[in-house]
């Protein structure tokens, strides 16, 4: 049950960025950056980055998979925080927008979630 909480809190996390968000992913409880003066030297000194903090995010996604494969507590409020991670994703899309990697990995973390919530979602799926 702690391990469902905190996938989902991070998967809320995600849904809760905005565009021009930066999200902190190296810590186990995902944040959003507060922007300030050293935003740029706390980023780099915690090894902060685009490529990072997707694959981060696609691990989240992934334990969520993994989690629902495993047990059957928790499956609706699971299937629902990988739904409402897509808004936040979409955000991130647009913030690195300039960037076609950043963008691809952006489509296969969407990807990912359609086809988990799509097998243990009853139907559901993502737009």
């Amino acid at each position: 049950m702690e391990m469902a909480n905190s996938i989902i809190l991070n998967l809320h996390v995600i849904g809760a960025t905005r565009a021009g968000d930066k999200i902190f992913t190296s810590t186990p409880e995902f944040t959003i950056q507060v922007q300030g003066p050293f935003s740029s030297l706390t980023r780099r000194y915690y090894g902060e980055c685009r490529t990072k903090n997707l694959q981060d995010i696609l691990g989240c996604v992934n334990a969520a998979s993994r989690h629902l494969e495993e047990y059957s507590m928790d499956r609706a409020r699971l299937v629902k925080a990988l739904l409402d991670s897509i808004q936040g994703l979409n955000s991130l899309q647009e913030t690195y927008a300039e960037d076609p990697r950043s963008v691809g990995q952006i489509c296969i973390i969407r990807d990912t979630i359609n086809t988990i919530v799509t097998k243990h979602g009853e139907g559901n799926s993502v737009p």
